[in-house]
C-alpha cells in the first residue's frame, strides 16, 4: 500500500515539475502596451471633447479638485505645454472629487482654464 502512494505521489510531483508555476495571464487589469481604456467623463465644460484615443497622439489626462493645492499649481504647466506641443499633445482636465459641482465653472473661468487651449471634464 505504501508502494501505491509513493508511486502516485512522485507522479504528481512530476506532472507538477512539468507544468511549472502558473504565473496569472495579467497581474493587473491594465499593462504597458495595452491600449488605454476609453475616457468616461459626465460632461465636457470646455474644449474638444476627447472621444477616443487616437494611435499616434499624445494625450495628458490631469485629475484636479478645485480645493487641491498640487492642483492648482499645475495648471500654469500644462498651459505651457499645450503652448509649446500645440497639436502634438491633448490636454485634458479632469475634475474629480468635488464636493459641489457648481464650483466648477466658476474655478474654470478664475484660474484661466477658458482661455487655456485644453479641455476640461467632469468626472462621473
Amino acid at each position: 500500500m505504501s508502494d501505491w502512494r509513493g508511486k502516485t505521489t512522485f507522479a504528481i510531483s512530476v506532472l507538477i515539475f512539468l507544468a511549472g508555476p502558473q504565473a496569472p495571464a495579467k497581474p493587473f487589469a491594465l499593462m504597458v502596451r495595452d491600449p488605454a481604456p476609453p475616457v468616461c467623463v459626465s460632461a465636457f465644460i470646455k474644449g474638444e471633447p476627447i472621444t477616443a484615443f487616437q494611435k499616434g497622439q499624445v494625450y495628458v489626462i490631469d485629475f484636479w479638485a478645485t480645493w487641491c493645492g498640487p492642483c492648482k499649481e499645475g495648471i500654469p504647466h500644462l498651459t505651457e505645454l499645450q503652448k509649446k506641443y500645440g497639436d502634438k499633445v491633448r490636454i485634458l482636465g479632469v475634475s474629480v472629487w468635488e464636493p459641489r459641482e457648481k464650483d466648477i465653472e466658476p474655478f474654470v473661468k478664475e484660474w484661466g482654464l477658458i482661455r487655456n487651449c485644453f479641455s476640461v471634464a467632469l468626472d462621473e
